[in-house]
C-alpha cells in the first residue's frame, strides 16, 4: 500500500471512531473531503505497477487496501444519502411526481434536449419555468428534478458476469498461446514526452524468448494518453486509452480511444482504424464480435449553456448522434451523458451501433449479452416524519449484431449502492437494495418485470458485499452473514441467518466449489489467503488458511487486478516483495499455490528480480508449463516443475 494510502485509511478508522462516539458525521468524513483525500495524494511517477493484468485472471480488488477502499465507498454512500435516509415504510405519496412505469423515454427533437438540459441546471425552481406548480413540482411533469443525488465517481464501474471468458476478457498483459502482448510506457526525459507502447514477444519456445515488435500508440506533445486496457480477439488486438485534455499534465479525460490493429502477423502489426469517443471511460466488453465501449460526458464539460451533443469519430470522420439516437432519464436527472457504442471488430465499413441516456450513468453492470444501468434518486415529496423514500430505476439494453436497444426498465425501492449488487443468471436479473437497516432482493426477468422479491431478506448494519454464486445470494456484513436461497426466482428464501466467521470481503474463484479469499490482519502485518468449500451452499466453509508473513507485501495491493488463477488446476498465484531484513534488500517475487488436495500449499516461489528498485513483476502469464513474470522492463521464462529461470526478454 502506498504511504499516502495507509494515511488515508488510519484517519478515516480515527475519524469514524469518533463519529460513532459522537453521532455524528465530521467534516473530514463528508464525501468530498474523502474523495478528495484520494485523488490528492502523493504523486508519483506513473510506472508498469499502474497498468496490471494476465490472462486467465479473476480480477483481485486492491489487496491491502480493500478496508480503506471499502470504508471509503460506504462511507460516501452512506453520507451522500445523509439527508435522505434509507426509508423502509413511507407515505405511498412519496413517490408522487416521479414516473414509476417509464422512468426512461426517448427523446423527439434536439430542441426537447435543449429544453432538458435547460431543466437539468436549472432545477425545479428555474426563475423561466413558468410551468411550476406552487408545491415546485411541474403540473404536467416532463423532466422532474428532484433534490440533487451526486454520484460519487467511486461507483463507476464494470462488474463482468462472464468470469474466466478468455476471448472476452481485457487487461493490460494478454497472450495468444504463442506471443504476449504488454502495455507499457517509455519516457524520453530529453523532450519531456512518455509514449505509450504495446510490446509483443515472442513467448514459445521459452528459450528463445524476446520481443518482435513493438506498437507506439502515442506520443504527442500537445496532449497525455493513458493506455490502460487490451483486447486480444482472433486476430485484432484493441488498445483502449484515456485523452487528457490540454495541458499533457491535466488529470481531466475529454475522451476515450479504441485502437485497432490486425494482428495476423505479430512482428508487423498494422494500424487499422482509430475510434475516439467523447467522454470519460466508464466500462467496455465485447460482445461477439462487437467491442461496447461507454463513456460518461459530463454537461458541465459542454458548457451549460451550450448545447453539445455526444460524437465519435472513426479515422477522423465525425459522427454526432442524432435524437433519435438520444434516451432521457425522466427522474432526476444527472447533469451527464452516459454515450454507448458498438463497433464491429472485423468489419469496418458496418455502422457503428450508437446510444446515449441523458441525464443518466451511475452504476453499469455487464452480462452475457445485456448493459444494465441502475441510478439512484430520491423520492419529491416527504412522508409525515419528514423522510423522503430512496428509490433505484434500472434500465437493460440488448447488445447484438443488430446494435443496441432498450429492453425494459424498472423502479425498486431502496438503495442500490454498486454494480457488484445486481447479477443475471437464467436470464433473470438478481439485485439486492438497502433500506435503513435491511436489505431485499428482487427478481426481473428478460422485460424487467418483478417476478419476485424478499423483502427485509437481511438485516445490515453497515454496507455489506454481496456475492452471487449460481443459486445463492450470500450476503457478507460486518459481523454478519446471510445466504439466500434464489433457485425459486418466484419465492426467494433466506436459507442461512447471523452466521459468523463467513466469506472474507474479497472472494475469487477457483473451481465451481473454491473460492480464495484474501485479507490483511492489521495486528501482525501479513496478509491471509483462506480457501473457501461451497460445496454445501447453504453453510460455506473456510478448509485451509496460509499466512505471508510482514516481511512479504504486495506490490499490486493498490491496483485492481492481481491475483492469477490457472483454471482447471486449482492453483492460483500472487506476486510479492521480500524484504531481506539481514541485507536491507527487496527480492521481486512470484508466489504459485496450489489447493488441489484442499490445503492452500506452495508450489513454487519464482525470483523474477534479487534486487528489486522500483520496478516489480505484478502480473504474469501462462503458456503449457511455462510461468511468465512480467514488470514493466522484462518478461523472465521459468519452469513451473522446478521453478528454474528459463530465459528473459528485456522490454524497456
Amino acid at each position: 500500500m502506498k504511504m499516502n494510502d495507509r494515511q488515508t485509511l488510519k484517519l478515516i478508522k480515527k475519524e469514524l471512531n469518533n463519529a460513532a462516539a459522537k453521532a455524528d458525521v465530521p467534516e473530514r468524513l463528508q464525501k468530498e473531503f474523502i474523495v478528495d483525500m484520494l485523488k490528492n495524494g502523493v504523486k508519483q511517477e506513473k510506472d508498469f505497477s499502474d497498468k496490471t493484468g494476465t490472462n486467465k485472471i479473476i480480477y483481485l480488488r486492491r489487496i491491502a487496501a480493500a478496508a480503506a477502499v471499502f470504508v471509503i465507498v460506504a462511507v460516501s454512500t452512506i453520507f451522500v444519502f445523509r439527508d435522505k435516509p434509507f426509508i423502509s415504510n413511507t407515505d405511498p405519496t412519496a413517490k408522487s411526481g416521479f414516473d414509476m412505469d417509464s422512468p426512461i423515454r426517448k427523446i423527439k427533437s434536439i430542441d426537447e434536449i435543449e429544453k432538458a438540459v435547460k431543466n437539468i441546471f436549472g432545477g425545479k425552481n428555474s426563475a423561466d419555468d413558468k410551468s411550476s406548480a406552487a408545491d415546485g413540482r411541474k403540473e404536467n411533469p416532463e423532466y422532474v428534478a428532484a433534490p440533487k443525488n451526486e454520484t460519487d465517481e467511486l461507483n463507476h464501474g464494470i462488474v463482468d458476469g462472464e468470469e474466466n471468458s478468455s476471448s472476452q476478457a481485457a487487461d493490460i498483459v494478454r497472450n495468444d498461446g504463442k506471443y504476449l502482448y504488454i502495455v507499457t510506457s517509455n519516457t524520453d526525459r530529453e523532450k519531456g514526452i512518455t509514449s505509450e507502447q504495446i510490446k509483443i514477444v515472442s513467448a514459445v519456445p521459452a528459450e528463445e524468448m524476446k520481443t518482435v515488435s513493438t506498437i507506439t500508440l502515442s506520443d504527442s506533445s500537445a496532449h497525455r494518453d493513458e493506455c490502460f486496457e487490451i483486447y486480444l480477439k482472433g486476430n485484432s488486438l484493441i488498445a483502449l486509452m484515456k485523452r487528457y485534455s490540454g495541458d499533457p499534465s491535466a488529470s481531466k479525460e475529454a475522451s476515450t480511444i479504441a485502437l485497432f490493429y490486425d494482428i495476423s502477423d505479430p512482428t508487423a502489426p498494422v494500424k487499422t482504424r482509430e475510434h475516439i469517443q467523447d467522454g470519460s471511460y466508464v466500462s467496455s466488453k465485447i460482445y461477439g464480435g462487437r467491442l461496447c465501449l461507454i463513456t460518461n460526458k459530463k454537461l458541465s464539460d459542454m458548457g451549460e449553456k451550450e448545447l453539445s451533443i455526444p460524437a465519435f469519430s472513426v479515422d477522423g470522420i465525425i459522427s454526432r448522434l442524432g435524437a433519435d439516437n438520444i434516451l432521457m432519464s425522466v427522474n432526476d436527472p444527472e447533469g451527464s451523458y452516459l454515450f454507448i457504442t458498438l463497433t464491429d471488430i472485423d468489419n469496418s465499413s458496418e455502422e457503428v451501433g450508437k446510444l446515449a441516456i441523458l441525464g443518466s450513468g451511475s452504476n453499469i453492470y455487464c452480462s452475457s449479452g445485456s448493459v444494465y444501468i441502475s441510478r439512484a434518486f430520491v423520492s419529491v415529496e416527504a412522508d409525515e416524519q419528514g423522510n423522503r423514500k430512496n428509490l433505484t430505476e434500472i434500465y437493460k439494453f440488448n447488445c447484438s449484431v443488430s446494435g443496441i436497444g432498450l429492453s425494459g426498465s424498472c423502479v425498486l425501492e431502496g438503495n442500490v449502492p454498486s454494480s457488484s449488487f445486481m447479477d443475471e443468471f437464467g436470464g433473470n436479473l438478481r439485485v439486492a437494495s438497502l433500506d435503513s437497516n435491511s436489505g431485499s432482493i428482487y427478481i426481473l426477468n428478460d422485460k424487467m418485470e418483478i417476478i419476485g422479491k424478499l423483502e427485509k431478506a437481511f438485516n445490515i448494519s453497515f454496507i455489506p458485499n454481496i456475492k452471487f454464486i449460481a443459486n445463492k445470494a450470500y450476503i457478507i456484513g460486518s459481523g454478519s452473514f446471510t445466504v439466500i436461497d434464489l433457485s425459486d426466482p418466484a419465492a426467494p428464501a433466506s436459507s442461512v441467518s447471523d452466521k459468523s466467521g463467513s466469506f472474507a470481503l474479497d472472494l475469487f474463484k477457483l473451481s465451481t466449489s473454491k473460492y480464495i479469499g484474501v485479507s490483511h490482519d492489521s495486528s501482525s502485518g501479513s496478509t491471509v489467503l483462506t480457501l473457501y468449500d461451497i460445496s454445501d451452499s447453504d453453510s460455506p466453509e473456510a478448509v485451509s488458511t496460509y499466512s505471508l508473513d510482514s516481511s512479504f507485501s504486495l506490490p499490486a495491493a493498490d491496483d485492481e487486478k492481481s491475483l492469477m488463477v490457472i483454471n482447471g488446476k486449482n492453483i492460483f498465484g500472487i506476486p510479492v516483495i521480500k524484504n531481506n531484513t539481514s541485507t536491507g534488500s527487496e527480492i521481486s517475487e512470484y508466489i504459485l499455490f496450489n489447493t488441489s488436495d484442499g490445503i492452500i500449499s506452495p508450489l513454487g516461489t519464482f525470483d523474477h528480480d534479487g534486487n528489486y528498485i522500483s520496478d516489480a513483476a505484478v502480473r504474469a502469464e501462462v503458456i503449457g508449463n511455462i510461468l511468465y513474470t512480467i514488470s514493466g522492463k522484462r518478461v523472465v521464462a521459468f519452469s513451473m516443475t522446478d521453478a528454474l529461470k528459463i530465459s528473459t526478454a528485456e522490454i524497456r
